[in-house]
């Protein structure tokens, strides 16, 4: 799970800006982050980052190589009829 975004930083300019508040008195203003916490979102993103180029590989592959080589393998010529037909039927899935 991806983090929240910590707005102390923020708030604790505006308070001294305005002087209202004394910096050290500012809750989280150390950035505390929870080390253990952000270290197990990044390997997740990187667990999950390592899926998406795996699908990206295969996808690639099977889209270029896979899928034309059995038509180009067959030497069948596509008539007119065909190509009317291939390109009216998602023509109409549209309407």
């Amino acid at each position: 799970m991806i983090a929240r975004g910590d707005d102390s930083e923020i708030i604790r300019r505006t308070s001294v800006a305005s002087g209202t508040v004394d910096p050290e008195l500012v809750p989280g203003s150390e950035a505390a982050h929870d080390q253990a916490k952000e270290e197990a979102d990044v390997a997740h993103l990187n667990k999950i980052a390592k899926v998406a180029r795996g699908i990206t590989i295969f996808m690639t592959v099977a889209l270029l190589v896979l899928w034309p080589m059995p038509l180009y393998g067959s030497k069948y010529v596509f008539s007119k009829k065909f190509f009317t037909g291939a390109l009216l039927a998602p023509s109409l899935s549209f309407l």
